[in-house]
C-alpha cells in the first residue's frame, strides 16, 4: 500500500467505530475496499492466531513525529498475497500467520512493500464471498452477531461453511459458532429435511460448530442408512472420531435388530403352552393345531426374510420388514400370500378364517418386539418427509465429540489432582514416621 493510500485510509476513518477505530493499533487489509483499523488486544483475546502474530517484538517502532500526528498503527496484516511477491518483498514479511501475512512497517506506520490489492469485483464478476466471510468474522470479534443469507438452505450451508473455514483459520471458531448454529436451527423443518438429504455434510459442519441439534439429527440419519452411506464416496470424508462413533452406533442398532429377531423367532403364544398339572394330553394339544400352523407359517416367512437379507442387512436397514411387523394385520402374510400355503394344506373356508384369526392374534403379540426399533428420534416432520430407515438411535451426551473430549480432560484433571493429594498424604506419613 502506498503512502498516499495510507493517508487516504487514515483520513477516511470514522471517530471510533467498526471497522476503523481511531485508537486501533492494527491495520488489516482484506481487499481494496475492505480495510480495518482494529485493536490488537481484542484480536489477541479472541484468536490464538492473532495472539501469535501480534506480539511486542513484531510491533513497529514509531517515530515521535508519527506519534504527534496521531498515528498509532503498530501492526499491518494483509490477506495472503505471497504468490504475488518478489523475493525481496517476502523478506519484509515478519510472520505468515495462516491466511494473513504480518508486514513490516517503517517508523511512520507505512508498509515496507507495496501490495497489489485485488478489487472486490473484477470485470463485472460476483465478489469473492471470502471477503464477506472475513468481514463477518472480524465483526463477531467485536460482538456484532453475523447475519446469514437465509434465502434457501443451500445458501445458508455454503455461507456457514465459509464462515467456519475462516474462523478456523483465525482460530476463533468459538466466537462465530453459536450464531451460526442459531441461524441454522432457526430454519426448523427446512434444516431437518436438508440434513436427511445430505447428513454427512451436516455432521461435519455440526462437529466444527459444536451444534448438538444438527449433530444428533445427522448421526441418526447416517446410522439408519448405514448400509447405503457406508458404501458411498463421501463416507470417509467424516473425521476418524465421527467414523468410529457411527460404526459403534450402527453396531448398537444391529444388536437391537438381532435381539428383536431372536425374540420373534422364539416366541410362542401363551395359550399353546402347558404348565405342570395342566391337561397335557394329545387331545389338549390337538385343540391348538391351528395356532401351531399359524406359528409355522410365520416362522417360514421370517426365515425367508432373513435368508434374503431383508432384515438389518438390507439396503433399508430392515425398515420395511420391521415396520411391517409393527403394523401387523395385512402388512405381511396377507390372504394372497396364504393362498400359496393353502395350496399345499387344503382346508375349508371356515378353517381358513380361523387360521387367519390365529395368525392375526400372533401378529399382535409380535409387535412388542419391534417397538424399540420403530421409535423415531428425528426432528424432521414425517408427515411431510418420508423416512424409510430406522431412526431409533439414542445419542448420549458423551457421544458428541467435543463433549467427550471435555469429559476426558476433566477426568484426567481429576486424576492428576487425586495423585497430588495422594502424594501429599504419603509425604505426611513419612514425616510422621521419621
Amino acid at each position: 500500500m502506498s503512502s498516499t493510500g495510507i493517508r487516504a485510509f487514515a483520513a477516511s476513518a470514522p471517530s471510533n467505530k467498526f471497522p476503523k477505530f481511531t485508537d486501533g493499533d492494527t491495520r488489516i487489509v482484506i481487499s481494496s475496499s475492505k480495510q480495518y483499523h482494529l485493536h490488537s488486544s481484542i484480536l489477541r483475546m479472541h484468536s490464538t492466531s492473532f495472539a501469535a502474530a501480534l506480539v511486542p517484538e513484531h510491533a513497529a517502532a514509531l517515530s515521535k513525529k508519527a506519534e504527534k500526528e496521531g498515528i498509532n498503527t503498530r501492526f499491518h496484516l494483509e490477506l495472503d498475497r505471497e504468490s504475488d511477491l518478489t523475493t525481496g518483498q517476502r523478506a519484509l514479511i515478519l510472520v505468515q500467520q495462516l491466511d494473513f501475512q504480518l508486514v513490516a512497517l517503517d517508523d511512520h506506520a507505512r508498509p515496507l512493500h507495496h501490495s497489489n490489492l485485488l478489487p472486490d469485483i473484477e470485470n463485472g464478476r460476483v465478489p469473492d464471498p471470502v471477503y464477506g466471510h472475513y468481514d463477518t468474522v472480524l465483526r463477531a470479534l467485536y460482538n456484532q452477531p453475523p447475519t446469514l443469507n437465509e434465502t434457501d438452505i443451500g445458501a445458508i450451508l455454503r455461507e456457514a461453511m465459509g464462515l467456519i473455514e475462516v474462523a478456523e483459520n483465525l482460530s476463533c471458531v468459538s466466537v462465530i459458532a453459536p450464531a451460526v448454529g442459531i441461524a441454522l436451527t432457526n430454519q426448523g423443518q427446512t434444516l431437518y429435511k436438508a440434513i436427511a438429504t445430505n447428513p454427512i455434510a451436516w455432521i461435519n459442519l455440526s462437529a466444527r460448530i459444536n451444534c448438538k441439534a444438527i449433530f444428533k439429527e445427522a448421526l441418526i440419519n447416517i446410522v439408519g442408512r448405514y448400509n447405503v452411506i457406508s458404501k458411498g464416496p463421501q463416507y470417509n470424508i467424516m473425521t476418524p472420531k465421527i467414523l468410529e462413533l457411527v460404526t459403534r452406533k450402527y453396531q448398537e442398532l444391529v444388536k437391537m435388530c438381532r435381539s428383536a429377531e431372536s425374540r420373534m423367532h422364539g416366541h410362542y403364544p401363551r395359550h399353546v403352552m402347558r404348565n405342570e398339572g395342566q391337561d397335557c394330553g394329545r387331545a389338549s394339544y390337538s385343540n391348538d393345531i391351528l395356532s401351531w400352523m399359524a406359528l409355522c407359517a410365520f416362522r417360514h416367512w421370517l426365515g425367508q426374510i432373513i435368508n434374503y437379507d431383508k432384515n438389518f442387512r438390507g439396503t433399508d436397514g430392515g425398515y420395511e420388514f420391521y415396520n411391517s411387523i409393527s403394523i401387523g394385520g395385512n402388512a405381511y402374510l396377507t390372504r394372497a400370500v396364504m393362498e400359496n400355503f393353502h395350496s399345499k394344506f387344503h382346508m375349508s373356508r371356515k378353517c381358513q378364517g380361523v387360521l387367519e384369526n390365529h395368525l392375526n392374534f400372533l401378529k399382535e403379540d409380535l409387535k412388542q418386539f419391534v417397538e424399540p426399533l420403530m421409535k423415531c428420534n428425528l426432528q424432521v416432520d414425517r408427515n411431510s418427509f418420508e423416512v424409510k430407515w430406522l431412526a431409533c438411535t439414542e445419542v448420549r451426551p458423551t457421544d458428541y465429540p467435543w463433549m467427550a473430549s471435555a469429559l476426558e480432560g476433566a477426568a484426567a484433571g481429576a486424576e492428576e489432582r487425586s495423585e497430588e493429594v495422594c502424594g501429599e498424604e504419603v509425604e505426611e506419613e513419612e514425616d510422621v514416621s521419621s
